[in-house]
């Protein structure tokens, strides 16, 4: 059976999973309820009883997208470290430094995204 567990008072899901046992006897934190059904904490949660989607915030959906940005940004300039040393074995140092400029650049040209999937990502130099 599949079950959240949530905030009583603001229905907030904190956790999620299957069980073969009764719910009565999960492990509860105090100030949390159990129930029935399938939700995630990021999208849904419990209004009167009931597991609904939750309606996440323009502005929440923009920060949470651009921190996930700024981190695969990160991952990518680090790799590509490399390719600014001087003795490094390329063939277009310039072509290196334009990339990484414009994976600096994402963040000002993306700043209103509200999902990682609309961001349209450099081209990695060869």
């Amino acid at each position: 059976m599949k079950y959240v567990t949530y905030l009583t008072a603001t229905g907030e899901i904190t956790g999620h999973g299957s069980t073969k046992c009764a719910l009565n006897q999960k492990a509860l934190m105090p100030g949390e309820s159990i129930m029935q059904g399938e939700g995630m904490p990021e999208t849904h949660q419990v209004i009167d009883g009931q597991i609904v989607k939750r309606t996440v915030p323009a502005n929440e959906l923009n920060q949470k997208a651009l921190s996930k940005l700024r981190h695969l940004r990160n991952a990518r300039l680090k790799e590509s470290d490399f390719s600014q040393l001087p003795d490094a074995p390329i063939a277009s140092n310039q072509a290196w430094k334009d990339y990484r400029q414009e994976l600096r650049n994402l963040p000002q040209t993306f700043s209103q995204i509200t999902d990682i999937e609309d961001v349209v990502w450099p081209i990695r130099p060869e």
